[in-house]
């Protein structure tokens, strides 16, 4: 055992000695490229930190703001943002095994010009599960007097920081935006933000329940009930049950601390579309960090071999290369990881705030970095550097592979053939895989279904590149020959030599030009298909909604039902359609409810009709027993016209039959279409999200939109917009949901950048005497740069070529295949043919770019004769 022990600390020592004798040497003589190499990882680390975090920034947002608020909270009722009737609160409290429940509302105001969550608790009631100690005698909460909050509907309390911020003393007053209109708000309190237990971690102000349901016009209705559970009295999940049974026709039950099927299912496609993004990501980022480490291995084989032909044992050089490649992955991932969550603070903090346009106001901002997600970002950048170590050493420790006579061409081509072999494998799997695809599957097996299908089509093309290379040469390289350009040809050869060799660097590129082009592709898709439908169904003249927003998406803020009567009787106005939309769960995911009066409802020009007939459902569509849903939702759940469908409302659940399937993009979570008047009815709600306004003839809808402003702007906080500028406005948050895609294509370019610079300062060295020998025979130093940079150029065109098929192929069954059948949206494939050849044209240059280092580092070798240098 001794012995074993001394063995070891032998190996120890010899490996230590190696490292500072051979390692630390080399860094210096390398510095450039030894920073190029652990930039390389750093940065294909940072590509996928990067984009976990942003897609679980994104999920946990949603889920804090639809999940129970306290952290004293068991379970909630709830029904999405429609409300559930207040008079469930009794029912709940009289179940056996509730300790205690409380209502909350969740509104929305603007306060200062800032957007500001305005929740609504039991103040003087003994809230226990809201509040901590609730507000009587207590030093964090103090207040003017305890009877504002009973005797002014207007009083608020507002957290002490943000009064500090906004210089408002206790017992002022503010000016807000609220659902009811602009109001003067007395500030009756100021508490400590931790006081409250409603787990908000962005800015909010509260108000005494009652006020706050007449300010946000929610008389009899609360948006959620929050339930506390006598742990030792009763069976937990028998008490669920029970409520669950009582509240099923208004609402769902939620567990605090878990995701329901609705939460998980709510940002099903961007779940997809992102998680989709993300996994090729990792793959991506997995190939250029393991390409790279590979070429920077290989350079050393040279030394590795003269090692072996001094005694060096094969464990001391893997020892070696493993503490070496420990270094660099942890140096590298370290780094990495910092720039991943530098990314992803810029870029999720603007992906929230298009989830909350999309979907659903976000009550906290949740920035999310898991133990799970720094794990794989040291795992991919340690272990892959790791393995790319193993080669080169195995390789070196085979001294039969040394006394083999084997001709190089041949060697090449037997390798080229295994790796084509291989691709064509992987590539026809990942072809097939498409056909797996099922409606049934979860946003989580379907993007993984869809993320190894395209993983498999990507690297089987890529291993089939050195084959392709192979058999384009000969050619190739005869049409290159006929024409004057002899040193593109020289180049085309030098490249096909070594076409394993060179592929490293063609895969690279390929990987940045498929990234880049599978998010345009996608998000180009989606983009377009919202504003054709915008441009097609969107018929009025103006659109007024709440300042700041534009009307069509079910997080606009509500304005009164007062405003259309106000509306239709300014001059100049010939008619007004109110729009109201409410996202709430709908069977074992999400929908919108959109509400529109008749006329606009039983118009069957204001429609992209899919199935059904609306003309012969006229009365049934107007007096509210049918209604009209999106093709999204009945993709999702396979309706048809005529299926009878229920939906929960505060007045309980109700029974609609399907008259006709639509196109409509106000939410990606699929529409259900009804009637204004029967919506009012039985929602409980009759205000709007937007009213759609048709001018008189002669009016110039400038004119129109300026009379708006002016009477109603001041009183009501909204504004009117031409059609064409919601468009424009549409477009823009459209293209802000994707602008962690963007993100995410940006740090690829700048990773494959970093790659080929690697790529080529690696093969500078190698190739530093048959630089000097062009130079001896009489090559001049342009001449030699102008070599590499034809080299680079071939490469960024074969790189680029090989990407633009990759990517498109895979955006194409992203957009067709996946958002079809997962999401339920049925788009047309958009990537114009400019886009491909700028992605072609910027692969070729980005190549040449990242060679200039290199090419100036190889420009500047003295020149030494060959016979001086012997």
């Amino acid at each position: 055992m001794r012995r074993r022990r001394v063995t070891r600390r032998s190996h120890l020592r010899r490996a230590i000695a190696l490292l500072r004798h051979s390692t630390i040497p080399f860094v210096f003589r390398h510095r450039i490229r030894f920073s190029l190499l652990v930039l390389s990882v750093s940065l294909g680390v940072a590509t996928i930190a990067a984009t976990r975090v942003i897609v679980d920034s994104a999920v946990e947002s949603v889920a804090r703001a639809a999940a129970p608020s306290a952290s004293t909270t068991d379970l909630r009722v709830a029904n999405g943002f429609a409300g559930v009737p207040e008079q469930l609160l009794e029912v709940v409290r009289a179940q056996d095994g509730v300790a205690d429940a409380q209502a909350i509302i969740l509104g929305q105001a603007v306060l200062r010009e800032t957007p500001i969550a305005l929740v609504g608790l039991d103040l003087l009631g003994g809230d226990r599960i809201h509040l901590d100690d609730g507000i009587r005698d207590n030093p964090d909460f103090r207040v003017c007097q305890e009877s504002d909050f009973l005797l002014r509907s207007n009083a608020i309390a507002i957290p002490s920081e943000l009064a500090h911020d906004w210089g408002v003393e206790l017992c002022s007053t503010i000016r807000g935006e609220l659902r009811s209109g602009i109001k003067e708000l007395f500030v009756a309190g100021v508490f400590a933000p931790n006081l409250v237990g409603a787990g908000f971690d962005s800015d909010f102000v509260i108000m005494d329940l009652p006020r706050a349901q007449l300010l946000l016009e929610r008389a009899s209705l609360v948006d959620a009930i929050d339930v506390r559970l006598d742990r030792d009295a009763i069976d937990v999940n028998g008490a669920s049950s029970r409520i669950e049974m009582l509240v099923g026709n208004y609402g769902t039950v939620i567990w605090s601390g878990s995701e329901s099927p609705e939460i998980r299912n709510m940002l099903f496609n961007i779940r997809l579309i992102l998680g989709v993004a993300g996994s090729l990501a990792l793959v991506v980022g997995a190939l250029i960090i393991f390409n790279v480490m590979s070429m920077s291995a290989s350079n050393r084989k040279p030394v590795l071999d003269m090692m072996v032909a001094l005694g060096a044992t094969p464990r001391s050089l893997l020892a070696l290369m493993a503490m070496e490649s420990l270094l660099i992955g942890l140096l590298s991932s370290s780094l990495g990881i910092a720039i991943g969550l530098a990314i992803a603070k810029l870029a999720s903090s603007v992906f929230r705030g298009a989830i909350a346009a999309l979907y659903l106001p976000l009550q906290s901002s949740v920035f999310t970095v898991t133990n799970e997600t720094i794990a794989i970002g040291y795992g991919c950048g340690v272990l892959l550097t790791l393995c790319a170590a193993v080669s080169p050493v195995r390789s070196a420790s085979d001294i039969g592979s040394g006394l083999r006579v084997t001709s190089p061409s041949v060697s090449r081509a037997a390798k080229s053939a295994r790796y084509a072999k291989f691709g064509a494998g992987l590539l026809t799997v990942g072809v097939l895989s498409r056909s797996l695809q099922l409606r049934e599957l979860d946003a989580e097996v379907l993007g993984g279904l869809v993320t190894v299908g395209a993983c498999l089509v990507f690297l089987g093309f890529g291993l089939l590149i050195p084959k392709l290379l192979q058999w384009a040469r000969k050619p190739v390289s005869r049409i290159l020959g006929r024409s004057s350009c002899i040193q593109l040809s020289i180049a085309w050869r030098t490249v096909t030599a070594d076409p394993t060799r060179s592929a490293v660097a063609i895969v690279s590129i390929m990987a940045g030009v498929s990234y880049f082009l599978m998010t345009v592709g996608t998000v180009g898709s989606l983009r377009e298909g919202v504003l054709s439908w915008l441009r097609s169904t969107q018929q009025s003249e103006i659109v007024v909604a709440s300042r700041g927003d534009v009307g069509f998406l079910p997080s606009s803020r509500a304005i009164p039902g007062a405003v259309e009567s106000r509306l239709a009787s300014i001059q100049g106005i010939s008619s007004v359609e109110a729009y109201r939309l409410v996202a709430q769960p709908f069977l074992d995911r999400w929908a919108v409810v959109v509400a529109r009066d008749s006329d606009g409802l039983t118009d069957p020009d204001r429609y992209l009709i899919k199935a059904g007939n609306i003309t012969s459902h006229d009365q049934g569509l107007r007096s509210g027993t049918h209604a009209i849903i999106s093709e999204t939702l009945a993709v999702k759940h396979g309706l048809d016209p005529g299926e009878i469908l229920e939906v929960r409302s505060p007045s309980g659940r109700v029974r609609l039959e399907v008259a006709a399937v639509a196109i409509d993009y106000n939410s990606d979570l699929g529409s259900i279409i009804v009637s204004k008047d029967r919506f009012a009815r039985l929602w409980l709600d009759d205000s709007a999200n937007a009213y759609h306004v048709w001018t008189s003839k002669g009016y110039e809808p400038q004119e129109v939109i300026a009379r708006i402003e002016s009477t109603l702007g001041g009183e009501f906080g909204v504004s009117a917009q031409a059609i064409e500028d919601v468009i424009l406005a549409a477009e823009e948050i459209v293209d802000s949901a994707f602008y962690a895609g963007y993100a995410l294509v940006f740090v690829a370019v700048v990773v494959v950048v970093a790659s080929i610079m690697s790529f080529f300062m690696i093969a500078a060295g190698e190739r530093e005497s048959e630089f000097h020998l062009m130079r001896e025979i009489g090559a001049t130093s342009h001449q030699v740069a102008r070599l590499l940079r034809s080299e680079s150029l071939i490469i960024g065109i074969v790189g680029g070529t090989s990407g633009c098929i990759a990517g498109t192929y895979i955006a194409r069954s992203v957009v067709t295949d996946s958002v079809r059948i997962g999401g339920g949206m049925q788009l047309d494939f958009v990537l114009p043919w400019p886009i491909i050849g700028t992605a072609l044209l910027a692969a070729a240059a980005v190549s040449v770019a990242a060679s200039a280092l290199p090419i100036s580092h190889i420009a500047s070798l003295p020149y030494r004769r060959e016979s001086q240098r012997e």
